[in-house]
């Protein structure tokens, strides 16, 4: 990693911590950076004791410098809980303030893309966790290399007088041990990289395992003991590549350990033999001693630091790179606002696909959709119909061609301005396990405190008596699995049918009175033939006078709209009302000719 990016992410994890918690910051930084001259400045008080017996000096001096020795050692003995209580609540004030950025910068992404790259997944997987510990432990490092620093360049002093060669082998033991402790943390930082993906997949096969959207294919299907041992797999391949990074470390450990202590031993022998010349004194012969055991402690310290923060580095650099990724959707810097639908939505040559590996979806596709009218978007599975909803919604951008607002091209748009004119009832709508209130209201958050608001949409999704039996009414969890405080009172759950579960989220899509383009993605596919058509019903009511888009597989359904498009192989295959299509004789025809004989034949079998 290039200098001007490692220093880049200090500058970020410094900002961080500063904006979540100054004042312990500060504090901490200070109380690091002191622990680092309370070990020297004893051993010097050390010598002076020693020295001043030896010497015969006056009781009162030596007690002065007993005291002195006293005070320091009370005052460097309180420092390691005040520091270690910093620490921990500046760590627990980091940990929340690195989660809300990094989470305000997925939301800031326009489209949903990213969300869908392995590589962007097991990234995003990284930098939860070094968004939560790295920043601490990155200013933690930097910090406790000061202090070490400081007391190793105090002890070095003291020795580099009596044996300036000596020093200079402890100087380059620590060279020595910083370049091994530097590689160590680049293979660790790698290790975590392989591992990431294997240990996304078996919290993926631990999640089938243990979650009850999946409990009943589980146990029908007899699949348990054959996702355990896929779990338990994906945790084999991670720990072997933990263990190889770990055993390579304990070697690297063994032998620089041994090193160490021939290095100190050498260092004592020599310090006996200089004393026995009175080269030195007992005294300076006593800070010898508690030289060498902290310039050896400083330096692995240092080297430590120097590793350790390396190493947070490469994980951060993560954490920096998801909070700063530019949005795969193209982002022009003149965004316009999104003014309301007046004139119309044309879909001009829209080109689209997932990725260069994957066939076009869409091919060429034109489309008008006129404000104020209702469209119908037929064909078969994969003919482009869901994709299209999503190029509108710019969850996606064409590859090539346009979609224009009346007359303004959506990527020019706020997309945020842009979504609050639309609402949409998606075909794998989401389940949330949270109360019927959170449920609707999540799809215009003004209303939640908006009960006729909300009951009005649910009663336009002919969710009245889904209403009237649940046991808490608005405030009913949807879910066994949580329970929900409302007005210190915990409330126990209810699990809705597939049916009641569609009744929500079509109550989701139609809170949202103001928007101006309605997204309906097969509205009724969970529901029986009666609360169809009710529903049908009531949607055609709402849409009146409304720009609605309609997909649904049952073209009994979308007959009545004002117009109906044909997709076919990505593009629009034929277009009109529905008995011109059935006139026409097309796709359309046929497609309606198999329904019909479907329900005749079922008609005649009774």
């Amino acid at each position: 990693m290039k200098s001007n990016a490692r220093l880049s992410c200090y500058v970020q994890a410094f900002s961080i911590a500063r904006h979540a918690c100054g004042p312990s910051l500060w504090s901490y930084g200070t109380l690091s950076v002191v622990a680092g001259v309370f070990p020297v400045i004893i051993a010097w008080l050390t010598q002076h004791v020693l020295d001043a017996l030896l010497s015969g000096s006056r009781l009162r001096v030596i007690v002065a410098w007993a005291i002195g020795i006293g005070l320091t050692s009370i005052c460097y003995a309180a420092i390691p809980p005040v520091l270690a209580y910093t620490r921990n609540e500046l760590a627990r004030k980091v940990s929340v303030r690195a989660r809300d950025d990094l989470f305000r910068a997925l939301n800031r992404l326009v489209g949903i893309k990213n969300f869908e790259e392995p590589g962007f997944l097991d990234k995003l997987r990284i930098a939860q966790g070094a968004g939560s510990e790295s920043p601490v432990n990155l200013i933690e490092s930097a910090l406790s290399l000061v202090r070490s620093t400081l007391t190793l360049c105090g002890f070095a002093w003291s020795i580099a007088f009596s044996s300036p060669a000596l020093c200079f082998v402890f100087l380059l033991f620590g060279t020595t041990l910083l370049v091994v402790e530097i590689r160590t943390s680049r293979r660790r930082e790698k290790m975590i990289r392989a591992v990431t993906p294997a240990e996304r997949m078996e919290f993926f096969y631990s999640d089938l395992l243990s979650t009850a959207s999946a409990a009943k294919e589980v146990r029908l299907f007899g699949t348990g003991d054959f996702l355990r041992t896929r779990m338990l797999t994906e945790r084999a391949r991670a720990n072997a590549l933990r263990r190889g990074v770990d055993l390579s470390e304990a070697r690297i450990e063994t032998a620089l350990g041994s090193v160490s202590a021939a290095v100190a031993a050498g260092g004592l022998l020599w310090s006996i033999l200089a004393a026995q010349r009175g080269e030195i004194t007992i005294g300076e012969v006593s800070v010898f001693i508690a030289a060498i055991s902290s310039i050896q402690g400083s330096i692995v310290q240092v080297a430590s630091e120097i590793a350790r923060s390396h190493y947070h580095v490469l994980l951060f650099n993560h954490f920096s790179d998801v909070t700063r990724q530019a949005s795969r959707l193209e982002s022009n810097q003149a965004i316009k606002a999104a003014p309301p639908l007046r004139r119309g939505i044309e879909v001009r040559n829209v080109w689209f696909r997932y990725s260069a590996e994957h066939e076009w979806i869409l091919r060429d596709l034109n489309l008008v959709i006129p404000a104020g009218r209702s469209i119908a978007l037929v064909g078969l599975n994969g003919a482009g119909k869901s994709t299209l909803i999503k190029l509108l919604c710019r969850l996606y951008e064409p590859e090539q061609g346009q979609i224009l607002w009346d007359g303004i091209d959506i990527k020019e748009m706020n997309h945020v301005e842009l979504r609050h004119r639309i609402s949409a009832i998606f075909q794998d709508f989401m389940h949330y396990e949270l109360t019927l209130r959170e449920n609707v209201a999540l799809g215009s958050l003004p209303s939640m405190q908006d009960d006729e608001a909300l009951k009005v949409a649910i009663e336009k999704a002919g969710g009245e008596k889904l209403l009237a039996d649940l046991p808490h009414g608005l405030a009913t969890p949807l879910t066994r699995t949580h329970f929900a405080l409302v007005e210190q009172e915990a409330y126990e759950g209810v699990q809705l049918s597939g049916g009641q579960w569609q009744r929500v989220a079509l109550a989701r899509g139609l809170v949202r009175r103001n928007a101006d383009l309605m997204i309906l993605d097969e509205p009724s596919s969970g529901l029986d033939a009666e609360a169809e058509h009710e529903i049908h019903s009531a949607l055609r009511r709402h849409r009146s006078g409304k720009t609605s888009v309609l997909i649904s597989h049952r073209l009994s359904a979308v007959r009545e709209a004002d117009c109906i498009a044909v997709l076919k192989d990505g593009a629009i295959a034929e277009i009109g009302r529905h008995d011109e299509l059935v006139r026409h004789g097309g796709e359309y025809a046929r497609l309606f000719e198999l329904q019909s004989a479907g329900y005749r034949e079922a008609v005649q079998s009774d």
